[in-house]
């Protein structure tokens, strides 16, 4: 056997096993991690996968098959494609490619099927990073990254989070290496990229900022061509969603149920407005959220409504207070307006934001500051939990979140404050010390801070925002490790 057939037996290997430890959560549980909203992933993307085989009429070929871990009694329920599910794939507001992804391979072969892919790619990422150490030193450093974060509990969660991840982690290869790939791995990188991308819609500003950041240095270095092509995951990406909102348009899809009861006193104007074309095709009106609970809005609205244009003034009288009120409280903004309403209001968040910072920049500039700040600090678990599950059907799941052993995660937290804290201190040194070190220390910067604002001041703070991204800090600080020994610039 050639050294060379050898070599890649090594990384195949250490990647093999850094996958397994990844996936440690779910390997000593039983099971994925999962979240609260783990099952709608999932049977959204089986109302999905059924307008399909309706569009298609392949539903009475496919439709009714047995599902993995299903009982035989209920195997086939919710099957058939008809026309409940083709209404409720074209109101899905999550995701469409990874609702589908996980829908498919854990009906399957079960929900393990769904995380061990993730938990392959991101392994196979950090082993990318590590370059140029020796196998055993690239695994040991993975070893390390895994055990001292709550990485794996990401790696082996039933959501997309880890893949927020993968758009820093890209980029930082794409750096260190250069540029110089191969079409081979060029390829790869780029198709986790996209599909990073089109997992979850705030990967789309979080890959804008990374790809730009990666452009920039590449400009500097005066390299156009890489440059450019450094934005085509988000261009292909982008390409995706927006041909999901045709497909969508033409089935009459809008935010949410069409016969949905609304109160007395919701708007029915505007029912004749056609469907939109959207980068973001169903999106959940986030931002509108974000900029209630900040309270600019509720401000600038109480005063400018009815005459300031804007559809949310046809729906509420009064404005709710908090973002949880807005998409998920009793009178949330999807019960409350028509579909064409949805669709509007989805079409005015930027303007609405826009006429908001007018109004009073200085409160809402202040608000998105204290979230993004806030969001950097919280690297915890938020509502993580280990989990049982029991498929009951092509768009119907069970999951029981359980509660981890007591002490378990606030002593992992602790773990991790402490390493990334030592990291980060290692990065800021390295910096300093070696001028190598600066650009993709900066790349990393830029990747948590576009990640802090979009969770943060376009969302809601929460852990587990920060959480699946802040063990790149660890990683990189391993991964730079090597430079250490050089001098730093004038000295002898």
């Amino acid at each position: 056997m050639s050294g060379r057939t050898k070599g890649r037996i090594g990384h195949l290997a250490g990647i093999g096993v850094l996958t397994l430890l990844l996936l440690w959560p779910a390997l000593w549980s039983g099971a994925p991690t999962a979240f609260v909203d783990s099952a709608n992933y999932y049977e959204g993307g089986g109302e999905a996968v059924g307008f399909f085989l309706d569009r298609t009429g392949l539903d009475d070929l496919f439709g009714a098959g047995p599902v993995a871990g299903a009982p035989a009694e209920t195997a086939s329920a919710g099957a058939g494609g008809g026309g409940a599910q083709a209404t409720g794939a074209a109101n899905n507001v999550r995701s469409v490619p990874y609702s589908v992804f996980l829908n498919v391979a854990t009906r399957a072969a079960g929900p393990m099927a769904a995380v061990l892919p993730m938990a392959l790619v991101t392994a196979w990422l950090i082993w990318l990073m590590m370059a140029p150490l020796r196998p055993l030193q690239r695994l040991a450093a993975g070893a390390v990254t895994a055990l001292a974060t709550t990485l794996p509990f990401y790696a082996a969660q039933i959501m997309p989070d880890i893949q927020a991840a993968w758009l820093i982690a890209i980029p930082l290869v794409v750096m260190r290496r250069e540029g110089i790939l191969g079409c081979p791995l060029a390829g790869a990188l780029c198709l986790a990229a996209t599909a990073a991308i089109l997992v979850h819609y705030s990967h789309i500003p979080l890959a804008a900022a990374s790809g730009t950041a990666l452009g920039l240095w590449f400009l500097w270095r005066r390299r156009y061509a890489l440059a450019a092509l450094a934005q085509l995951p988000l261009v292909l990406a982008l390409a995706v969603n927006l041909a999901i909102s045709v497909v969508m348009a033409g089935a009459g899809g809008g935010g949410g149920p069409a016969d949905a009861p609304r109160p007395a006193g919701a708007g029915d104007r505007g029912s004749e407005a056609p469907p939109r074309l959207s980068l973001a095709p169903g999106r959940l009106p986030v931002l509108l959220a974000r900029l209630f609970e900040d309270g600019v809005a509720i401000r600038y609205l109480s005063e400018t409504c009815p005459g300031n244009g804007f559809t949310i003034c046809e729906v509420y009288d009064r404005f709710p207070e908090t973002s949880r009120a807005v998409l998920w409280g009793k009178d949330n903004v999807r019960t409350r307006a028509t579909p064409a309403q949805m669709r509007r209001i989805s079409a005015e968040e930027m303007a609405l934001a826009w006429q908001v910072l007018r109004y009073d920049p200085w409160a809402q500039g202040w608000a998105s500051a204290g979230n993004t700040v806030e969001q950097i600090l919280q690297i915890g678990f938020s509502e993580m939990r280990f989990a049982e599950y029991r498929i009951l059907g092509p768009d119907e799941i069970r999951i029981d979140l359980q509660r981890p052993p007591r002490g378990l995660f606030p002593a992992l937290e602790t773990v991790q404050a402490l390493s990334v804290l030592s990291a980060a201190l290692a990065l800021l040194a390295l910096v300093w010390r070696v001028p190598e070190a600066r650009a993709p220390v900066a790349l990393l910067a830029v990747g948590l801070l576009a990640n802090a604002f979009v969770c943060g001041a376009l969302s809601a703070p929460a852990g587990r925002y920060q959480g699946r991204v802040i063990w790149l800090v660890v990683a990189m600080a391993l991964a730079l490790a090597p430079l250490w020994p050089r001098r730093p610039p004038g000295r002898t």
